[in-house]
């Protein structure tokens, strides 16, 4: 799946599971392996980070964010999240400081839906052509000088505090990106990214594999963790339905 700019290698970008709707959370804890010494190249790294969205079908699982506002007070919240490619998703709230009206974000490939659970209702409406147009991932114009966003399409659609296309696109122009380390998150091996500008220092931990980001520190912002991960196992089309009994506004 794939916005704070850089020119970028003008190459695809990932939809990189945008697991987080900003009205709907997530949160669970995990932990991490010690650090290894550092052996990728960082040019490399952010390469799969931008081509993860051809790296994998489907992925599933959970994953906790806590928000942090500018008094220093959080917000926690715990979201399941389902993604098949190329326009199918699911992102549901099971657990949030502040419930939102709608605790489902969903699209099943024709239209996007929000859906209240607990009244059983439910808004509809169209998913945009151009959720599936990955046209300018195959022919990018190298001679342009301007930096531009090389974002996947699908991914727009979906609000999140880790923008994975954003990640990788924003060291030529805001500050630079370095390998730190590589470690193990949810018995996957990634790599400990680590974004330095004049304004904030980030830190992502990129599954080697797929590229997608399994968890996101911004100091004073955000910390996204994924909880449970899995990719390119069988998902039942039932998932992105909306039940018979659920009522239209």
């Amino acid at each position: 799946m794939k916005q704070h700019g850089i020119p970028f290698y003008r190459a695809r970008v990932a939809i990189g599971v945008k697991v987080a709707l900003a009205s709907i959370g997530i949160l669970l804890s995990a932990c991490t392996a010690g650090a290894a010494a550092p052996t990728a190249n960082i040019d490399e790294v952010l390469d799969v980070v931008a081509t993860s969205h051809t790296r994998w079908q489907t992925v599933q699982g959970q994953a906790v964010i806590v928000w942090t506002g500018p008094a220093g007070q959080q917000q926690e919240y715990v979201q399941e999240f389902v993604v098949s490619q190329p326009a199918s998703a699911r992102f549901a709230s099971i657990e949030a400081d502040v419930a939102p009206v709608y605790d489902v974000w969903m699209s099943d490939g024709t239209y996007i839906y929000e859906v209240n659970t607990a009244a059983k209702s439910y808004t509809r409406g169209p998913l945009p052509a151009f959720a599936f147009d990955l046209s300018m991932f195959d022919a990018p114009d190298e001679s342009d000088p301007d930096p531009v966003f090389i974002t996947h399409p699908f991914s727009m659609l979906i609000m999140s505090p880790v923008p994975p296309h954003w990640f990788p696109q924003q060291s030529q122009v805001h500050g630079t990106h370095s390998v730190v380390g590589e470690e193990d998150w949810l018995g996957r091996k990634v790599w400990k990214v680590e974004y330095v500008s004049e304004d904030a220092t980030s830190l992502a931990w990129i599954d080697q594999a797929t590229g997608v980001i399994l968890r996101f520190e911004l100091a004073g912002y955000v910390d996204f963790r994924m909880t449970s991960i899995a990719f390119d196992e069988p998902i039942d089309a039932n998932v992105f339905a909306v039940p018979a009994d659920y009522v239209r506004e």
